[in-house]
Parts: structure tokens; sequence; C-alpha cells
């Protein structure tokens, strides 16, 4: 006869039972819990992350138990693969959400991250610049794009966008100066600049305000924009093989989103979902220490990536 045993939670804020708080090889999973957060990792996860020298962070929303704000993710570059290491639950989205967790992960290590890439969120910015004073910051070069596209139709600009291909082009250009080096930027948006049409003012007020800075008087000088030039440009990226965006975790957030597969589900449903990716991630991890090749990216992504590289050097 088989006794069955029934898992009372521990006395903690999340209530979750010691099966959710443990991976498949008996590792603690819950590294930090309060009532404003719950972090999810082991030491196999820190230990891997503290090789890794490049990270990525970004939130996701949609799945989180109604209490929380955001399920916050770290990966990083492990053998060329981008791989989840820390989930974290936070009730909102500022300063004192995320340091928090940032105190809690450099418990173990004194990480030393070469590149951290994130969204334009000023939270995560401040903190990651506070905590990681030596790595650059990398804004996404996907959420640089998503600032400007939004910005054109705030301004009233929507059906010229649409209409004329020649300010469409010139839009276009200027999110390309992300790949122009740090050094030529100004000098590539001064000469852009002279393709639009005066009443298309209002998005250069708009774009030399957040990302390039606007003019003092006649001379050269300009302003510090709201988001340094170094923070959005991504010439380095490509001429060194980097990500320029994080879409490799955007699609891993919207994979465990169809897995979840619903809209805000009980914490102890998405530890057990967050607990599958764990599994999923130790296997990876054991296949790439045994030598076996990354996965490799798709071709029409390869040509892409090898194109703009050669651009990028001419």
């Amino acid at each position: 006869m088989v006794t069955k045993v029934l898992l009372k939670p521990w006395e903690t804020e999340s209530g979750l039972p010691l099966i959710l708080r443990q991976t498949d090889r008996g590792e603690n999973f819950v590294l930090y819990e309060d009532n404003s957060t719950v972090t999810f990792t082991c030491d196999r996860n820190l230990s891997v992350l503290n090789q890794c020298e490049h990270w990525f962070m970004d939130g996701i929303f949609s799945i989180c138990p109604k209490s929380y704000y955001q399920l916050f993710t770290v990966h990083g570059m492990y053998s060329l693969q981008i791989v989840p290491l820390v989930y974290d639950l936070l009730i909102g989205k500022d300063t004192n959400d995320y340091d928090i967790f940032f105190q809690q992960l450099l418990l173990k290590y004194d990480y030393e991250p070469e590149s951290i890439l994130v969204d334009f969120e000023s939270a995560t910015l401040k903190l990651t610049k506070s905590y990681f004073p030596d790595a650059i910051q990398i804004g996404c070069l996907f959420h640089f794009g998503q600032c400007l596209w939004r910005e054109v139709p705030s301004l009233g600009l929507k059906n010229k966008y649409t209409d004329d291909g020649n300010f469409r082009m010139n839009v276009k250009k200027l999110m390309a100066l992300a790949f122009v080096p740090v050094a030529d930027v100004i000098k590539a948006y001064s000469f852009l600049i002279s393709d639009f049409d005066n009443e298309d003012n209002p998005l250069f007020n708009y774009f030399e305000r957040v990302w390039v800075g606007q003019k003092k008087g006649r001379g050269s000088r300009r302003s510090k924009p709201k988001f340094s030039l170094q923070l959005w440009n991504i010439y380095k990226r490509v001429i060194h093989d980097l990500p320029r965006s994080n879409n490799a975790v955007e699609g891993w957030h919207h994979a465990f989103n169809n897995f979840v597969s619903i809209k805000h589900p009980s914490i102890t449903k998405l530890a057990k979902c967050i607990l599958r990716e764990q599994s999923r991630f130790e296997v990876d991890i054991e296949r790439l220490r045994a030598g076996e090749p990354p996965k490799k990216k798709k071709k029409i992504y390869a040509n892409l990536d090898a194109r703009l590289k050669r651009i990028a050097l001419t």
C-alpha cells in the first residue's frame, strides 16, 4: 500500500510546497522571497551565469499571478546559446523592486559581465549600471525601433509615413543610425536631416531630445540626450557577431507564454512551468558541456547577420 503524503506549504509569502522549491536534481530553486518578490534560480544556474560574458534581461507580464506585475528574467550567452538562468516575480518596475533582486543575486558571486542588453526602462538601466558599473549597457535594437515608430503617429505623421515613400525611408534611416560607429553618428544625423521637410521638425525635436542631443547655439556642441549614443548604438555588436536585440529572449517569452497557456496563473502553476524550463535547460547545458555544437541559426538570419557585418565594415 502506498501512503500519500500531503506536502504543506512552508511558512512563506508565496506558500509554495517543497516539491516546487527544488529542481529535479534536488537543488533549492527559490533564491529569495518576501512580500514583493520571489526569485527562482539555483546554484547551478548562478554558476553558469557567472561564466557568461553577455547577459540579457527582459520582463514578461501576461503570465504573472495577479499579485505580481512582471516576471523578470535574466539570460546568459553560454557556448553561443542564450539560456534562461534567473526568473524573478516582481510587484512593480521601480528601482526599489529591482534593487532587492540585484542585492540577492550578488550574494553568491562577484559577477563581471562584459555586456548587459536591456530595454530602455529607466529603473533597469539605473540599477544595472549601479550594480555592474564595468559592464557595457546596450539598449535593445528592437525596442529602439519601437520607440521611434510609436512617435510617428503621436506627432500626427502617420498618414505621411503611409503615403510618402521618401519620408518613410528617412524614418528608417534614423533607426539605421544605430549601425553607424558612435564617432560618426552626429555627422550622419546632420547629413540625414537635410532630406526631411520643415514640417517634420517635431520628429527631429523628439529624436534630438531623446537620442542625439539638441544643438547648443551655432557650434557643434549638443546637450546630453535622455539616452546616450553608446547605449543605443550597436555597431560593435554587429562587427563582433553579438546579438543586436533581445529577440532570443522575446522568443523564449513567447514560447513560455504559450506553454503556460493562461493569463495570470496561480503561483503554483507558474512555478511548475518554470521548473519544466529548468529541466530543459539542464539537458541543454549537459549537451553543450559534452561538446555538442549549439543550435545553428536559420540560414536567413545567418545571411542577414553576415550582410550587416559586411556593410558595417565597409
